[in-house]
């Protein structure tokens, strides 16, 4: 989309005006980068030197595929891809002191992500003393990033500037290779990425075929689940670098072109200033089973991981977050279920459905806060158990019986925090009015 202020020219026919402006490719919805430039150049727009509405320019790509294949019989795989880049543009574009059209304040800002595939990295553990072997990788890179990019940038060899370790434009290829095992050597220098990568789904129920399974069960489906997403947190353009680095018609991540004279060496000033890059990933589940028994007894059984990783540009730190659970439900429904106790000296039988239902959980939970060539220590987290099992009995249509408890256990891995327990139980009472 496009705003053009101080726009002149009355429309006529089909939004032309007498001297066919804006022109018929703006009219069909072309977005021409220059339109500002042609407007002016044509007396289309007012030469006010107080003009305060920006021209603006907005670009948004999204990309959504899905699919499902079925390889072979019972095996079920979703598919699917995303892709999303926003840019906005603006910039001040009237008369200087001298009556020239000019450009001012130019500001490009957007944001970019996209599904991924981060699973190469995705079982390298924690060690004891809260170190990852992938941030030691990471570090390493920016080595391999920093002579890569003396060599890319011409304005290099001609002293316009220079990288350090802890340039924005060495971190960012540097982390990227390091959380998603790609080569130092061919990663892309640029954040921005074409072309997305599936993430998946598998239902496999094909187990109920074979005689132990189809004798037992009626239904037993095996569960995997992967997704990933790389993103680029809202960048803006350096108000060093003018329009014509920043405006829309610049595709990709331009290099550099100089450097700050606030610094002794010349550090270079990036053209996009981004704050954060965020590798997400999820196996939800890593594997998971779901039954059901020939006795009407029901089950589920997953283990779930994920993992956040961001880098942090304004103080070069990462932070990673990442939690692990096991969760397990088993759950039976019985008709004319007997009472384990005798009422008045007889057994009793319950007349309707007696649910009974049981869900246990743990899980481990952690937030790391990583510092280059500093301690690596552990912020937030901690290990949690719960036991939840209920039982509901339906006595008529008005009235639900549901009786519940729950004990949970909270284990705190830093020092500022207590282990906790807790304990809750009790009876509801469900009255549907609607039936009277």
């Amino acid at each position: 989309s496009t705003v053009l202020p101080g726009f002149l020219p009355s429309p006529r026919f089909f939004g032309l005006s007498s001297e066919n402006a804006p022109g018929l490719g703006f009219v069909l919805g072309g977005q021409d980068r220059s339109i500002q430039v042609r407007a002016a150049e044509r007396g289309w727009t007012s030469r006010s030197v107080v003009q305060n509405t920006a021209f603006q320019q907005t670009l948004a790509k999204t990309f959504t595929a899905r699919t499902t294949l079925e390889p072979f019989k019972d095996f079920r795989m979703q598919v699917e891809a995303r892709y999303t880049r926003a840019d906005t543009y603006q910039e001040f574009y009237r008369p200087d002191s001298t009556g020239q059209f000019t450009s001012q304040s130019p500001v490009r800002n957007g944001q970019f992500s996209m599904s991924y595939l981060s699973f190469l990295t995705s079982f390298n553990g924690i060690r004891d003393d809260n170190t990852s072997p992938i941030f030691e990788r990471f570090q390493k890179h920016r080595d391999v990033i920093l002579q890569r990019l003396a060599l890319a940038n011409p304005n290099v060899a001609e002293n316009r500037g220079t990288y350090n370790l802890n340039s924005q434009d060495v971190l960012i290829p540097a982390f990227f290779a390091a959380y998603s095992g790609k080569d130092p050597d061919k990663v892309k220098l640029s954040p921005f990425y074409s072309i997305p990568l599936p993430n998946w789904r598998i239902d496999y129920n094909g187990l109920t075929n074979l005689p132990y399974f189809k004798k037992r069960y009626s239904s037993f489906v095996v569960t995997h689940q992967y997704a990933s997403t790389y993103s680029v947190g809202n960048f803006t353009s350096s108000l060093n670098y003018g329009a014509q680095y920043v405006n829309l018609a610049v595709q990709g991540y331009p290099l550099a072109a100089f450097g700050s004279f606030d610094s002794p060496e010349r550090q270079f000033i990036p053209v996009f200033v981004m704050s954060t890059i965020t590798l997400s990933e999820r196996f939800s589940p890593l594997l998971g089973v779901q039954f059901q028994t020939k006795s009407r007894v029901s089950g589920r059984l997953e283990y779930n991981r994920d993992r956040n990783v961001a880098l942090n540009l304004s103080n070069v730190q990462v932070a990673e977050l990442t939690n692990k659970d096991i969760t397990a439900t088993v759950g039976f429904t019985r008709q004319n279920f007997r009472l384990p106790f005798r009422v008045n000296g007889a057994i009793k039988r319950l007349k309707n459905d007696l649910t009974f239902q049981c869900s246990l959980t743990f899980r481990d939970t952690r937030s790391i806060q990583r510092k280059l060539d500093a301690e690596q220590i552990i912020t937030a987290g901690n290990v949690n158990f719960q036991l939840r099992p209920t039982v509901s009995y339906v006595v008529n249509k008005r009235l639900n019986l549901n009786f519940y408890f729950d004990r949970t256990f909270n284990d705190p891995l830093v020092s500022n925090s207590f282990r906790r327990a807790t304990t809750a139980g009790g009876i509801q009472a469900r009255f549907n009015l609607a039936e009277l």
